[in-house]
């Protein structure tokens, strides 16, 4: 997205529009569609302000059941302060692309119904998920416990 500062002045003016979305190349991200932005610029002494909103869709693999997941990515309160630039020209886009990269999650999960069932692959992964509590952490240092004694009595034999 690129802004003529010619057409900038100290009062905001309004930018909208579409840009393709290749300039998001991110590993794990798969952008669906295009980088669409509503912003308002301005200038005011030496600096350009922007404010407003970048919207993007894409997939991101589940870190449970590795299947594409849809995503919706939204930077609701873009907002940047700019040295002015010497041609003339100012290149929003790469300041997008980290505002929107910033907003991925890191390990997004698909919802499992009540079933345990994934809806994207129809995995079924039973009480792996369930959310119920395994046993308590002292009966792990038990059995722990239970090794050293049976190796101390193997050692003695």
């Amino acid at each position: 997205m690129i802004l003529k500062i010619i057409h900038l002045n100290d009062e905001p003016a309004e930018f909208q529009g579409e840009v393709p979305s290749d300039f998001l190349d991110w590993e794990g991200f798969h952008p669906t569609g295009p980088v669409s932005y509503e912003i308002n610029a301005w200038i005011q002494e030496d600096k350009i302000y922007a404010h407003g909103h970048i919207f993007c869709e894409g997939t991101v693999s589940c870190a449970r059941c590795l299947e594409e997941l849809p995503i919706t990515l939204d930077v609701p309160d873009y907002a940047g302060c700019y040295d002015l630039p010497e041609n003339g020209d100012l290149d929003l886009t790469p300041h997008f692309r980290e505002e929107i990269l910033i907003g991925l999650p890191s390990y997004k999960k698909c919802e499992l119904d009540e079933h345990s069932k994934c809806p994207f692959s129809g995995r079924y992964w039973g009480d792996v998920f369930s959310g119920t509590p395994g046993p308590p952490l002292a009966d792990h240092w038990a059995a722990l416990d239970r090794l050293k004694i049976e190796k101390k009595n193997k050692d003695k034999n």
